[in-house]
């Protein structure tokens, strides 16, 4: 059985090959912004980790300095 659809054309044809060769580059560019968004993330969480670090230092710190004016206050 003969099929209805017409032949394609060179400029269908061009088409065609333009719209793979940018549903590529969106695939290509969707993965670059899921490799960037991994990457911010770790080093957000990397950032979260210093800076509770940094506040537990800051917070260990200054107890003691209240228990060292604390207890020579007491004297």
């Amino acid at each position: 059985m003969a099929s209805d659809d017409p032949q394609m054309t060179r400029e269908d044809a061009a088409m065609h090959w333009g719209l793979n060769y940018l549903r590529e580059d969106v695939q290509e560019l969707r993965r670059e912004i899921r490799e960037l968004t991994r990457e911010t993330h770790g080093d957000l969480l990397d950032l979260r980790r210093e800076m509770n670090q940094r506040f537990n230092r800051q917070t260990a710190t200054m107890i003691a300095l209240n228990k060292g004016r604390d207890s020579v206050e007491a004297v």
